[in-house]
């Protein structure tokens, strides 16, 4: 079974954090363990099953009634009502959820357990981040105290398709070792001179001359206002190498002029027998330059200190293809610490990604510190249960119980400092920190922060300074649900006092970047989601709709809110940034609904829009923006969103809602024909790339310039401890860096054909040798390694000959043939494996450090997964 959502240790600690620091308490609480069982979803007639067992695992019985248990599940079936006896299973808020007992239930005692069977006509599971996580039970004693205490979750293993099938439009094969052969048969082992010695790949690179030893001794000098990239370098360096022996040799930076230095980020290097030089358009193209130097650097390097190392005789010249090149990164859903966030900001510079997307506040969490306002943190960075919700948020994402910051990654904001230390960091590395505060949606922990700040100085009879910063109308009667299921997430954006919080929050930020040496030149806002129902019954906004335009409540309001909002950053000299949803404005369609276009209104007023939705009709809707005069950045959720899953495997953590996203998917992403991006949906079925290339709108060569760049998304509700950060981002962002850094491929803007996707296969073919053959070897060590994700195997057996690829040609195979778990000293795999009868083969992936894959197990069931 899986115990405490998911224990699969191959998945890297990815529900660590499942009962959120709530250790079992002792034998004076009720100790309750829930096991779900799910047998198929709910496909077209076909009902879904499913049975939730309790056991009583402790020595106190659980009474008939005026107990809870609650639970987070971020989607999945929900029992019809008449089908599940003796307990009634209710929506809280948002993903939360809680079962009680109904008047059958006879109560649980000591050591006894009680199936509860069930059948289900809406939701669907699909993978484990799609099952009960986080769970607590809340009780009366026999005194009437409430007690609460940790419950224990074991999911049963999903082995068969109909466990995660979709709907029947979900044709995708069962995603074992076998789907996986077919899908990287088309990639096999390459010799080393036809692979790139550089990631994302250079403009040219052209091997000339003698090598060069690079040792402790070789000398770094550098021109003026090149301190930091000298420094840099040589920290980079002194671990490395033994400070005796070498030769005494010169690395010179410099910054320069030429015909291949126009860009801002350009750069050259030399390496000859006797020096590098590297010379940068600006200090930013020779820490580039300097990032170049080091993928140069053998694999081995980075494991151990070394004497010396030689390095080929090379001249590269090398220029950014977009100026914007980033990552953006929620803390707001499951929080990551300044630890976590300096280590990536370090595989993002050695990649040449130049801007961090810093997701800083969101409904389940507000994020950094703001003086003045300690609510914010002290109330808004916790999540755990209450009675009255008048300490911290309710537990959403399976933070749990208890808002312990050291358990549960519910809780946990930066400091002050942390934040400055963090924008310093990036600027030694040429990254650009953009921090968004979403609003006026995703804004729950900042209106129930500031309702605690309003009761508390209520309390202190400080009325007039508890209304200062409030972001709520009591006596609002408006009713709405927002995307994440919250009735009340929404800044009521007619009030007065919503624009001082909006003002301070502002200039508090800019604070901390002029503390740290930074100048703050754009602020994402979010305006994302916003639902249908918000301020219509807000005595604020009935009253401010008679002074505007007459329309729809929520569209009029928006625009109000979005001009002050425009205002204020204009007045502070910033850029404001927003999700797509900030430069378009709704059409009415006859003979209901609404159609999206550009808004006319702020097209000349710089706004920069990150446009995520690529999904149907709106695969085109970057182009229509940029065609009317938005600067864009592309993130598009179809190849973009990394917390999408690799894959359909039930193991393989993430959602998929915009489909399923891996390092090929975010590799092949053609910002020049984003209709031929993704060739299938979730459910296996081919995309009308055809249609849409002959039906919609092509990116004009005027709005070309106004696509400003590429970005990956991480959003976290699935991603709980800072392995998962790296597994849900490496390698895919090698993919991302290499579309974003790299000159147009040949094949990207042609429109799809089957020639188109021959050229695409051959390039990924030399892409994904690099990955297996280095890359990831490297990634086991830099900067103290990453938790990258390891791919398992795929399999073919035809007569009784068993193959096995990998989709990194280099990755090491090991396995056995007596049954036992294939480990670092089993055999490695590097030709067909002979099978006999009866005999069982276990084989999985393995990296350079030790770490591997799901394993392998053949031969399987019929009809049940492989892994």
């Amino acid at each position: 079974m899986l115990k405490n959502y998911f224990l699969y240790s191959l998945i890297l600690g990815f529900m660590v954090f499942n009962c959120g620091g709530n250790k079992s308490q002792s034998d004076d609480y009720i100790q309750i363990e829930l096991t779900w069982k799910h047998q198929n979803n709910a496909i077209g007639d076909v009902p879904g099953k499913g049975e939730i067992q309790l056991s009583n695992k402790g020595s106190i019985p659980l009474p008939s009634k005026k107990w809870a248990i609650y639970f987070n599940q971020i989607t999945g079936p929900i029992p019809e009502a008449s089908s599940l006896k003796g307990l009634r299973l209710s929506n809280v808020v948002g993903e939360l959820y809680k079962i009680e007992p109904d008047p059958s239930f006879s109560g649980l005692n000591a050591g006894e357990k009680k199936d509860f069977p069930y059948t289900s006509i809406v939701g669907v599971t699909f993978n484990y981040s799609a099952v009960p996580q986080g769970a607590f039970l809340v009780y009366e004693d026999e005194n009437g105290v409430e007690k609460t205490n940790p419950v224990s979750i074991e999911i049963v293993p999903f082995k068969r398709r109909e466990q995660f099938q979709l709907s029947p439009k979900d044709i995708k094969p069962l995603p074992d070792a076998f789907w996986r052969f077919d899908q990287q048969a088309g990639v096999s082992l390459l010799s080393t001179d036809k692979l790139p010695l550089i990631l994302p790949t250079p403009v040219s690179t052209t091997l000339q001359g003698s090598s060069f030893t690079l040792s402790g001794n070789s000398k770094i000098v550098a021109g003026k206002g090149l301190e930091n990239e000298k420094a840099y370098l040589q920290n980079f360096m002194d671990p490395l190498f033994y400070k005796s022996g070498g030769t005494n040799n010169t690395i010179t930076l410099n910054i320069g002029n030429g015909s291949s230095l126009e860009k801002s980020g350009a750069y050259q290097l030399e390496i000859n027998k006797d020096q590098i030089t590297i010379i940068g358009k600006d200090a930013q193209g020779v820490f580039y330059g300097i990032q170049s130097l080091i993928h140069l650097f053998p694999s081995h390097v980075f494991s151990k200190e070394n004497t010396s190392l030689s390095l080929p005789g090379i001249l590269v010249k090398d220029a950014p293809r977009y100026e914007y090149r980033g990552y953006h990164l929620d803390v707001g859903r499951n929080f990551h610490s300044k630890k976590t966030i300096l280590h990536l900001l370090d595989i993002l510079a050695h990649y040449k990604m130049n801007t961090f997307h810093f997701h800083l506040t969101d409904d389940e969490g507000w994020r950094i510190e703001i003086p003045g306002l300690p609510e914010l943190t002290v109330f808004g960075s916790k999540r755990g249960y209450s009675m009255d919700e008048k300490s911290f948020l309710q537990p959403s994402y399976g933070s749990g119980l208890l808002p312990d910051a050291d358990n549960s990654s519910g809780t946990g904001f930066y400091t002050r400092n942390d934040f400055i230390e963090i924008l310093k960091y990036a600027r030694e590395r040429h990254i650009k920190v953009i921090p968004e505060v979403d609003i006026p949606g995703h804004a729950l922990a900042a209106i129930k922060s500031m309702e605690a700040r309003q009761a508390r100085l209520q309390l202190d009879g400080n009325k007039s300074a508890s209304e200062q910063y409030r972001l709520f109308t009591p006596n609002d009667k408006s009713a709405y649900r927002s995307v994440q299921n919250y009735p009340d997430n929404v800044l009521d954006v007619c009030k007065e006092s919503t624009y001082t919080f909006i003002g301070k929050i502002f200039d508090e930020i800019i604070k901390m970047y002029r503390d740290a040496g930074v100048t703050l030149k754009t602020m994402h806002v979010g305006g994302d989601e916003v639902p249908e129902g918000v301020w219509k019954g807000s005595p604020s906004c009935l009253d401010l709709l008679t002074q505007l335009p007459k329309g729809n409540p929520k569209d009029v309001l928006t625009q109000y809110f979005l001009t002050r909002l425009d205002k204020m950053l204009d007045e502070r000299g910033i850029q404001l940034a927003g999700w797509e949803e900030v430069a378009l404005i709704r059409i009415p369609k006859n003979p209901k609904g609404f159609r999206y276009e550009p808004n006319p209104k702020f097209t000349k007023d710089g706004f920069l829009a990150y446009v995520w939705n690529s999904l149907g009709e709106s695969v085109n809707l970057s182009y229509r923006l940029a065609n009317a005069g938005y600067d864009v950045v592309l993130s598009n959720v179809t190849n973009l969103y990394f917390d999408l899953a690799y894959d359909g495997h039930p193991a393989e953590p993430g959602l998929i809602w915009g489909g399923y996203v891996d390092t090929k998917t975010a590799w092949r992403f053609s910002p020049n024909n984003q209709f031929a991006a993704v060739l299938k949906d979730n459910q296996g079925n081919d995309m009308p790339i055809t249609q849409w290339e002959n039906t919609m709108e092509w990116l004009k060569p005027e709005g070309k310039k106004h696509i400003k760049g590429i970005q990956g998304q991480l959003w976290t509700e699935t991603v709980k401890t800072s392995d998962m950060v790296f597994y849900y981002t490496l390698p895919k962002l090698l993919g991302l860096a290499e579309r974003a850094w790299t000159t147009e491929a040949a094949w990207e803007a042609k429109r799809f054909s089957p020639e188109r996707e021959q050229q695409l296969n051959a390039d990924w073919e030399i892409f994904a040798n690099k990955l297996g053959q280095k890359e990831l070897a490297k990634l086991d060590y830099i900067f103290g390694g990453y938790t990258y994700r390891v791919p398992p195997p795929g399999a073919k057996i035809l007569n009784d000959k068993l193959t096995i690829n990998t989709p990194f040609p280099g990755l090491q195979v090991r396995f056995t043939l007596d049954g036992k778990e294939p480990d670092s000293n089993s055999q490695v795999y590097t030709s067909s494996i002979s099978l006999k009868k009866g005999s069982q083969v276990k084989f999985a992936t393995f990296t350079s450090s030790g770490r591997k894959s799901r394993t392998v197990t053949l031969p399987a069931k019929e009809g049940e997964l492989t892994d």
